[in-house]
């Protein structure tokens, strides 16, 4: 056999398989594919022309057997889509066309039910703000089309108004800016805004998220430092109450000073008695210096504080004693080399 022969009769195999067998619910469907295919077979002539006639004038004999031709294989091509059931159903006829127009009155919907539920179709659509908003609206403009072959015509402005109003909360403010304008926009028009809309409502979710996450890193932080600030403080304190010594004296107007001004006092310090007595002793000579600075001099008692900075700085600047230099072995030997700290307050 010639290898063109077969070629082209694989090709004409393959096409033919295409077509779906016709059922009860596909026959719009059905029709499309067998029109595409036998008219890609250059075999659609008995579909588009009635059969010719031959006069004595005008035999016409190229074209009645090409008509012929065309006109037999639309008929095979047809019935072997077609189930055996149907088949018996179909009056037998010997025009390829006729054939067709009777399985379309067979397979025939009413018109005005079909476009009352295309016309509710599209009326309750709504877009649910997923997936491609220009896909949602061709969707909605297909009905439309349908319902024009139908014979039911929409405007193009009743269109654009039907996808408006079936867009969610979200685009409320992109429909109060068109009902705002006088220009009307096309259907086309409409599907480039609603992109353009919804591309930036996205940009503008993923910053709230990123700024949200932002936020709560903050706030697990702040929170984070101020249980380790709680836990420092449970701690220092816990370890004031171990102390049993007896005679400590905590003013009460001092300590509140001192918070307001940020310092931390250390009432006690956290070793020996011994060393916690020198702590003690070095308080009541504070306290003794401070009274006597107010007593001799013209100043007002609110001054206590400037006071008691000046009798720290006195005291970090005189000899030592040789035996409270024994028992205090972190001072240095006669007078401290570097200047004072007063923001820290020890053994007050």
């Amino acid at each position: 056999m010639d290898p063109v022969s077969v070629a082209t009769a694989t090709n004409v195999s393959a096409q033919v398989s295409n077509i779906p067998m016709l059922s009860g619910t596909n026959f719009k469907v059905w029709k499309e594919i067998v029109e595409i295919v036998l008219g890609c077979m250059d075999l659609d002539l008995a579909l588009r022309s009635d059969q010719p006639t031959a006069t004595p004038e005008n035999p016409n004999e190229v074209k009645i057997e090409k008509w012929d031709r065309s006109n037999r294989m639309c008929l095979m091509i047809m019935k072997r889509s077609i189930p055996e059931a149907f088949r018996g159903s179909i009056t037998e006829r010997k025009s390829a066309k006729k054939f067709l127009e009777e399985i379309q009155q067979y397979f025939a919907k009413n018109e005005k039910s079909e476009a009352s539920n295309l016309l509710a179709k599209l009326v309750a659509m709504k877009y649910k703000g997923k997936g491609n908003i220009r896909e949602y609206i061709m969707e909605m403009s297909h009905l439309a089309s349908k319902l024009k072959s139908l014979k039911l015509e929409l405007s193009e402005d009743l269109l654009v108004h039907l996808v408006l109003i079936s867009l969610p909360a979200h685009f409320g403010q992109f429909k109060v800016s068109y009902n705002t304008q006088k220009d009307k926009w096309s259907l086309n028009e409409l599907i480039s805004h609603c992109v353009q809309e919804e591309e930036r409502q996205q940009r503008d979710k993923t910053e709230n998220a990123h700024l949200a996450s932002t936020s709560q890193n903050e706030k697990r932080k702040r929170t984070k430092v101020a249980a380790e600030g709680s836990s420092k403080q449970k701690k220092q304190k816990k370890q004031d109450e171990e102390y049993d010594g007896s005679g400590e004296q905590r003013p009460g107007p001092f300590a509140i000073f001192l918070n307001e001004c940020g310092i931390v006092p250390q009432y006690t310090m956290p070793g020996k008695p011994s060393m916690n007595g020198v702590a003690e002793r070095r308080n009541r000579t504070l306290k003794d210096m401070v009274r006597s600075m107010i007593s001799h001099s013209s100043l007002p008692e609110s001054l206590w504080g400037e006071a008691l900075k000046t009798a720290v700085y006195i005291l970090n600047r005189v000899s030592i004693p040789i035996a409270v230099q024994d028992m205090v072995p972190t001072l240095d030997n006669n007078v401290q080399a570097s200047i004072p700290d007063i923001n820290k307050v020890d053994g007050l």
